[in-house]
């Protein structure tokens, strides 16, 4: 369960998750560490895995890690100029330790200005990539939109994109297709899996949201990001 108000701060959300129906012994419990919005902080970076690693650290449960999209920024100069090794060197340290799942954002394109090396790199390292966005001639996802995972108890997934494509990198928009989020949502969020979790990732922004919100089924877990609010 959350720790502290300050920690709530900093790592977005961190809690123990008991499937429903379970008696109180049960071993089934999942710690989520939810992130969204980090444009490559390399002041904060070592603070905030520091952090993670703590509360990842104690016992009686399995790690979850969902970072809901812009791991990276093109405006950090050392980022853009190394390739984002900084970046990469985090999400290597966390799959040390957890199970970590990336929605794209409109950001994580800054330093390629394709998706594909990206995802690619992110597979290598262990970290499951989520998108609805498809590559506007060939109809091809750039990654699934959903995965079924077993971590204690059954997780299901769900990732999708802001269309606002005006936000990406230049060179990118002309390649994207990216859904309707609220009408993507209607077809794809479904129920989560008999005994278990539904994770809904959107990087859709606040307007959106506000439009999926009704659609979720009761107990979901629902990460939003794009719009850098705190609430």
């Amino acid at each position: 369960m959350i720790q502290t108000r300050r920690t709530a701060l900093q790592l977005g959300f961190a809690a123990a998750l008991a499937s429903p129906g379970l008696a109180q012994a049960s071993p089934r419990r999942l710690r989520v560490l939810m992130l969204s919005d980090l444009h490559s902080p390399y002041g904060r970076l070592a603070a905030l895995l520091a952090r993670m690693r703590r509360v990842m650290a104690q016992p009686g449960a399995a790690n979850l890690v969902l970072i809901d999209g812009d791991v990276f920024e093109a405006g950090n100069a050392a980022a853009r100029r190394s390739g984002g090794v900084v970046d990469w060197a985090f999400l290597r340290a966390l799959t040390r330790r957890a199970t970590v799942v990336w929605n794209l954002g409109n950001h994580d394109a800054d330093l390629a200005n394709v998706l594909a090396p990206t995802v690619a790199m992110a597979r290598r390292l262990g970290v499951i990539v989520l998108t609805n966005i498809r590559d506007s001639g060939s109809g091809k996802p750039e990654a699934p939109s959903e995965v079924q995972l077993r971590l204690g108890l059954p997780v299901r997934i769900v990732g999708l994109a802001t269309p606002a494509l005006g936000t990406y990198p230049e060179p990118l928009r002309r390649t994207l297709d990216v859904p309707a989020p609220a009408e993507w949502a209607k077809g794809h969020i479904g129920q989560p899996p008999p005994g278990g979790l539904l994770v809904v990732m959107s990087h859709a922004g606040l307007d959106a949201d506000r439009e999926i919100l009704p659609m979720v089924p009761d107990g979901t877990l629902f990460l939003g990001g794009h719009n850098h609010l705190v609430l």
